[in-house]
């Protein structure tokens, strides 16, 4: 599939309304073709669960633009994915997938995906709901460095993936378990 910008667009506007995104991907006449793209591309890898009901089409444009790539609730399916009996079976190397799957590093040490669920636990042992922003910063606590931007990211998706499978809800900038 060849891309072009109003290919791009249309999936933009998608993700735009779908996943109401801020900031929003550029998707007006002037918009370029370089940040569409861009934004495309961190929305794959920040925003879009497997459970978000996206048009065929769309997903495509994300599959083309290999924008799930980095996303780790995607590349933990593809990883389980069963390998084709043509190929040999090197279990001592592992594929390129694997080796950019997130995993607990030796000595105890977490991804940030795994600290943003290890954080919203310890705050909702002691609350009954949780302030996305202060999420955020338990996030850059449990995982010992801080990084704002890119673990308000995860809180968020985070929240969107609890959403979706019905365990988490949203109101304003609160989050709760669903009883």
């Amino acid at each position: 599939m060849e891309l072009k910008k109003k290919d791009l667009l249309k999936a933009a506007t998608e993700l735009n309304e779908l996943l109401s995104l801020e900031p929003a991907i550029p998707v007006g006449s002037s918009a370029k073709v370089k940040d569409v793209k861009e934004g495309i591309m961190e929305a794959g890898r920040d925003c879009v669960a497997p459970s978000d009901e996206l048009s065929d089409f769309t997903w495509k444009v994300l599959e083309e633009l290999d924008a799930l790539s980095d996303n780790p609730y995607f590349e933990e399916q593809v990883a389980d994915e069963p390998d084709d009996a043509d190929e040999p079976d090197d279990a001592d190397e592992p594929t390129p997938k694997e080796k950019s799957k997130p995993k607990e590093k030796s000595g105890g040490v977490k991804t940030r995906s795994q600290c943003t669920g290890e954080a919203l636990r310890i705050m909702l042992k002691d609350n009954s709901e949780v302030d996305i922003e202060e999420w955020a910063e338990k996030v850059d606590e449990v995982f010992g460095r801080t990084n704002p931007k890119e673990s308000s990211q995860r809180v968020k998706y985070a929240v969107r993936f609890g959403i979706g499978l019905g365990i988490l809800e949203k109101e304003g900038n609160i989050v709760r378990m669903v009883d």
